[in-house]
């Protein structure tokens, strides 16, 4: 009876101490990665939880790349747009200027006609070399497509300006100012456009700060409890091998106490 509770205590020691020994390796593994789910078996149901977590994070973090990719492409748009408004605004100006017909002398109405040209011109310039990334973001805004009103049964645009400055100068001003209309209508949008996307992606950001932290509380590990594990788990397995010395000792008085002694031939 006493050899079988004493083999069993045996090796009820040796498990406690493969499981303080295991538990030693976990709480070493989670400080060294950080993780406090290293693998599938550690928490099966935390790492779907935490894969869930990681594909939407991947999705906003492509989202949030897309706008800011537009936002760069609309900002680039906008200053575009602001170079031609200006151009705008000097050549409705000039336009005024040039329909007081009355003191105006022909070098004057001349060097008028001129500086509208350099201004069409200089319009065009900016249109064809404004880029973003290869594109030109002011396709449209050509002088011939700008301003686009009805004369005389047919569309006119900037591109016919000075010819009806001299026939009609008061469409010639109207021409300019649904010109600068289109204009402070498309930089309008855009900036309608980028206070949305700035939105958005303020709602994205929040929702992948919330999705940071939940996901930390699933993975990081607790260094203040896994370093407090491991020393517990060191100081039971110190334990626990002190107590299979002594059940080593005790076992081994046991058999010498019913050990068989010497026998008459022995003594003879």
């Amino acid at each position: 009876m006493v050899g079988s509770s004493g083999i069993s205590g045996w090796f009820g020691s040796l498990r406690a101490l493969g499981t303080h020994r295991q538990a030693q390796q976990t709480a070493m593994e989670r400080l060294s990665t950080g993780k406090q789910i290293n693998r599938a078996s550690d928490d099966p149901a935390g790492m779907v939880a935490a894969d869930t977590f990681k594909v939407r994070q991947g999705q906003i973090e492509r989202l949030i790349g897309s706008f800011e990719r537009e936002t760069a492409r609309l900002g680039a748009t906008e200053g575009g747009l602001s170079v031609l408004q200006d151009g705008m605004l000097e050549l409705q100006g000039l336009v005024v200027r040039a329909a007081n017909t009355a003191g105006l002398s022909e070098s004057e109405r001349a060097a008028i006609d001129v500086e509208i040209g350099g201004i069409l011109a200089g319009i065009n310039q900016t249109v064809q070399t404004t880029m973003f990334n290869g594109e030109q973001v002011l396709a449209g805004n050509t002088v011939d497509q700008l301003g686009r009103v009805i004369v005389d049964g047919g569309y006119v645009s900037l591109d016919d300006l000075a010819s009806l400055l001299r026939e009609d100068p008061e469409k010639a001003q109207k021409l300019v100012e649904s010109a600068v209309d289109q204009i402070s209508g498309r930089r309008a949008a855009i900036g309608g456009r980028l206070r949305s996307i700035e939105s958005e992606m303020n709602t994205l950001r929040e929702e992948f700060a919330g999705n940071a932290d939940v996901l930390s509380r699933i993975e990081d590990a607790d260094y203040a409890k896994e370093s407090a594990d491991l020393v517990r788990a060191q100081i039971l397995e110190q334990a626990t091998i002190k107590a299979i010395l002594i059940e080593r000792e005790n076992a081994e008085r046991v058999l010498d106490l019913i050990a068989p002694g010497p026998g008459p031939s022995d003594r003879g």
